[in-house]
C-alpha cells in the first residue's frame, strides 16, 4: 500500500515516517519504521536523526525526506524557479552553489547543514556562483535556535569559525565582503 508520509515522528527509539494511504486520505495514519536512533535529549533526538538522515539517505531528494511536494512554482523568479527544482534533486547532486541558495532561503536547515558543513570542513571559503566564502556567509547567517536545537553541529560549525580565521586574509576578496564575513566569523558563538 502507497502512503502520502507527511511527518517524522520518534518512539522508543525509532524513527518513523507517518502519514495516512494515498488512495484513502480518510483512513487512520499509518506508520512505517525507516531508522533508528538512541535516546538522548530532545535536542539530540533531533540532532541524531538529522545526522542519520545524512549518511544514509544523500540519494534522496528533500521532497522525499519531509514529505513535503511544493508542486510548481507560481512565481518565475530565479530564486523560486531555483529552489522548488532543488527540492527535486537528490541531496548528494547538490552544489556548492545549491546549497548557498538554499541556506540563504532558510529552507531544509536540518538536511542541508550537515552537508554544508561537510564542504565547509574541507574548504571554508568554497564558493558558489557569488564569490569565495559565499556559502559560509550564509551558514553563519542561520538563526541561533537552529544551532540550540543542533549542538554537534554547532561544534563542528565552530571547529570551521576558527580555520577560516586563520584563512581569511589569504583570500582574494574585496573589502566589503571580507570585513562582512569577519564580522559574521567574530560573532558567531
Amino acid at each position: 500500500m502507497s502512503n502520502t508520509y507527511t511527518s517524522l515522528k520518534y518512539f522508543g527509539g525509532d524513527i518513523f515516517r507517518c502519514g495516512q494511504p494515498a488512495n484513502n486520505p480518510a483512513a487512520p495514519e499509518q506508520s512505517q519504521v525507516v531508522g533508528k536512533m538512541q535516546r538522548l535529549s530532545v535536542s539530540g533526538e533531533r540532532e541524531r536523526c538529522a545526522s542519520s538522515f545524512m549518511v544514509n539517505h544523500t540519494d534522496k531528494t528533500l521532497e522525499q525526506l519531509d514529505g513535503e511536494n511544493w508542486g510548481e512554482p507560481n512565481y518565475n523568479s530565479y530564486v523560486v524557479t531555483n529552489c522548488h527544482r532543488l527540492r527535486r534533486v537528490p541531496l548528494k547532486d547538490f552544489t556548492i552553489e545549491d546549497l548557498r541558495l538554499m541556506i540563504g532561503q532558510g529552507f531544509s536547515l536540518e538536511y542541508l547543514v550537515p552537508l554544508a558543513l561537510e564542504r565547509l570542513d574541507r574548504e571554508p571559503f568554497a564558493a558558489g556562483d557569488f564569490y569565495p566564502g559565499d556559502l559560509i556567509k550564509n551558514v553563519l547567517g542561520i538563526k541561533r535556535e537552529f544551532w540550540s536545537q543542533y549542538p554537534r553541529l554547532r561544534e563542528k560549525m565552530c571547529s570551521i569559525v576558527e580555520k577560516a580565521k586563520a584563512e581569511i586574509d589569504m583570500i582574494d576578496l574585496g573589502d566589503e565582503i571580507k570585513e562582512d564575513i569577519k564580522e559574521k566569523l567574530n560573532s558567531f558563538d
